[in-house]
């Protein structure tokens, strides 16, 4: 397959002063002026394609700030003469288009670096490729000849293509694993369905799938159905799988079945308990090619960070930890159409390691199977294992200033905790509340940021824990958060830039810093001034966020997000805002599929969240735009609380206090998290949607650590 290729190239690079017909004629420094063109490579060109599609242009300079931004190539920059100053730049031309999947729409992209110099002319040239996969299905004459309906649906994280009998067209997607689902209704009136996972997916390939009906007379061995023929050389992918109504019953998606031990996914044990029979096993049709395994675990973070492997591609050393903790390995003369991983011996090492260690411990895991027909299944389970003592003392949950304790015992009464400060010589007793599964804890409140703690849980007469210890979590400062201290437009932290805004050298009436502050008698020198506006065409609302900003060739990336290691209860401030009429307005489309309709009188936007992993946004992919309804997010947000609707509407020209009480979604998560503000003069400024007079004020950002039941409230 010949690939398509645009051929973006500077013409010339002139230097001097004031000799182009761009407007620009107050800068003293040296300049040079570059004009771009368009050309095509007939030998890379696949007949009876577009040529002249829709192409974006920005010149980022040296800082990575997109200095120069066309929308459109063919309308503002073909023919024109571009004035820069001397420097060096990077030319990016990419498809004005979204990277959702769609009917023969190639997104192109490449960038090339271009020096201007004053007194020479210089030529540059950039290529411009095909930056995602091309997926074509056929349906051969006897599969049409049997079913009535057939129908293919290809997908991946960026959206789904759906491909019926009569659909010839080829589809792009984003370079990632792609699922191939096909629904068929024979000439009887009977259905089927067949599912295949595609994980190595390139880059500038063609995949082209044929569904086939298997001959009578084909040996039905597993996975016959499903061949792969990949040309590195034409850059196709052939793939063939065959339809076989006999053998369809026995070729579903493989079966993960845990045994009777366990309950609701999850067993639990008491050290001097009889062990029962704990086991995994996988059943396929077809033999399992892939058995990844996700830990999470403390042990398996000793082992050299064993939190994911594959069992059936394991290297010596993975293969040495794994026998260590007694994690089942696949045997040499493996059956992999029939899996057994029996896990007795790994939860006699849990029982020996509590043993020692006299505290609850809870270990988790994802087993997770692809087959030879690249059909894929998975399974989650845990399993707790608890001392034989009276009364255990579990882990605490400390945050800044408050801590939830917990314990379990076999007594029926004076269930409480003990604590005091380390260092301390006397303890102070709280009563604990009972629940329906056994357990019992308590709040302990007003305690000390950044300090040690010890503590026990008892019952009954005399029954004692073991004495543990926690640390607060410290009661950070938010940084920056006063806005005073700035960098050109950027607020300035006293340690590292912790607040960005999006692009903000190219339109820079986005973020500037303003004092028209909250308390001037407070010492409040400075303020942060957001302000909407447009610029090549398109709307941009004031934005400002804890997190990244970055163009990729064409395309906006905010990633959001700084590490962070306290929890807060709130997120305080001043805000002022003066909304406009919206005009640059629409129907949009969220994530989650609700329809808004952008109009009237604009709405501003503040929130927080604590999530485990930066999010990355592309202002081209609305998909991957902040929704709480979406699985990643479900996953990922630990915490999250927004300013309220009524609360996001003019101000009357004063400043207001307001304060976001976070809701815990995941309240018991320790591990590394980070900490997203974002704030917007349009509430749709992501979509371009607003009003380009909408201003938003921020002052005296704090964050609060005192114990809210509102943060932890079941709603």
């Amino acid at each position: 397959m010949k690939i398509k290729e645009y051929i973006i190239y500077s013409l010339f690079l002139l230097a001097g002063l004031f000799t182009s017909c761009n407007n620009d004629r107050n800068s003293l420094a040296p300049v040079g002026t570059l004009c771009l063109g368009v050309d095509k490579n007939e030998q890379l060109l696949t007949k009876g394609e577009v040529v002249d599609e829709l192409l974006k242009v920005c010149i980022i300079n040296a800082d990575g700030d997109t200095v120069k931004s066309y929308e459109d190539y063919v309308k503002e920059v073909r023919n024109e003469k571009l004035i820069l100053p001397v420097g060096t730049y990077k030319v990016a031309v990419a498809s004005n288009q979204t990277e959702e999947p769609g009917w023969e729409k190639p997104f192109y992209a490449g960038e090339e670096t271009v020096d201007v110099k004053a007194g020479e002319i210089t030529s540059a040239t950039v290529t411009c490729k095909i930056a995602n996969t091309k997926v074509t299905i056929g349906y051969t004459d006897k599969v049409k000849a049997r079913f009535t309906n057939c129908e293919a649906t290809v997908s991946n994280s960026s959206g789904s293509l759906l491909y019926t009998y009569d659909e010839y067209r080829s589809g792009f997607f984003v370079p990632e694993k792609l699922t191939v689902s096909l629904a068929l209704t024979n000439n009887e009136g009977k259905k089927y369905a067949i599912k295949r996972v595609f994980s190595d997916i390139k880059p500038r390939y063609h995949y082209t799938i044929m569904f086939n009906m298997a001959d009578p007379s084909d040996d039905k061995e597993g996975g016959s159905d499903f061949t792969v023929e990949v040309n590195d050389e034409t850059q196709v992918v052939e793939c063939e799988i065959v339809i076989d109504e006999d053998d369809m019953e026995d070729k579903k998606v493989p079966v993960i079945k845990l045994s009777d031990s366990f309950k609701d996914n999850q067993f639990s044990i008491k050290v001097g308990e009889e062990l029962s029979p704990l086991s995994l096993s996988i059943t396929s049709q077809v033999g399992i090619e892939t058995l990844m395994v996700k830990a999470e675990s403390d042990l398996f973070k000793q082992a050299n960070g064993l939190n994911e492997f594959d069992l059936a591609r394991l290297d010596e050393i993975t293969k040495m930890h794994l026998e260590e903790l007694g994690f089942p390995l696949l045997p040499d003369d493996l059956d992999a159409k029939n899996i057994i991983l029996s896990f007795d011996q790994l939860v006699a090492k849990f029982l020996q390691d509590i043993a020692n260690e006299k505290a609850k411990k809870v270990h988790s895991f994802i087993v997770y199977a692809m087959d030879s027909l690249h059909q894929e299944t998975e399974v989650a389970f845990t399993f707790e294992v608890r001392p034989d003592v009276a009364v255990v003392t579990n882990k605490a949950n400390a945050f800044s200033t408050f801590a939830f304790l917990s314990g379990e015992t076999q007594e029926t009464s004076g269930q409480a905790f003990k604590f005091r400060k380390q260092g301390d010589s006397d303890f102070k007793t709280i009563e604990a509340q009972v629940n329906a599964d056994g357990t019992f804890s308590a709040l302990i409140n007003s305690l000390t940021p950044g300090t040690d703690y010890e503590y026990m849980a008892v019952a009954g007469a005399d029954s004692e824990g073991d004495l543990l210890s926690f640390q607060t979590e410290g009661a950070l400062e938010l940084p920056g958060g006063r806005f005073d201290e700035w960098d050109g437009n950027t607020p300035k932290a006293s340690v590292s830039p912790f607040w960005k805004s999006g692009n903000n050298t190219f339109t820079s009436s986005l973020l500037s810093p303003t004092s028209e502050v909250v308390d001037a008698t407070n010492d409040s020198k400075r303020a942060a001034n957001l302000q909407s506006t447009s610029a090549a065409g398109k709307f941009a609302a004031g934005n400002l966020f804890t997190g990244d900003f970055k163009l990729d060739v064409m395309t906006g990336e905010i990633t959001f997000g700084r590490s962070f290691v306290s929890r807060p209860s709130k997120l305080k401030g001043w805000y002022k805002y003066a909304p406009g009429t919206i005009n640059y307005g629409g129907t949009i489309t969220t994530p989650g599929g609700i329809s808004i309709n952008v109009a009237g009188t604009d709405t501003c936007s503040v929130y927080i969240a604590l999530v485990k992993n930066r999010f990355t946004i592309r202002t081209d992919n609305t998909n991957s735009f902040f929704d709480m309804s979406s699985t990643w997010f479900k996953e990922n947000v630990i915490a999250y609380a927004a300013l309220p609707a009524e609360q996001s509407v003019t101000t009357n020209n004063v400043y207001k206090k307001f304060e976001l009480t976070l809701k815990y979604f995941q309240p018991e998560y320790t591990g590394n998290f980070y900490i997203a503000i974002v704030c917007s003069s349009s509430k749709y400024g992501d979509y371009f949607k607003g009003s380009t007079d909408s201003n938003l004020k921020l002052d005296e950002f704090e964050l609060s650590y005192d114990y809210d039941p509102n943060c932890f409230r079941n709603e």
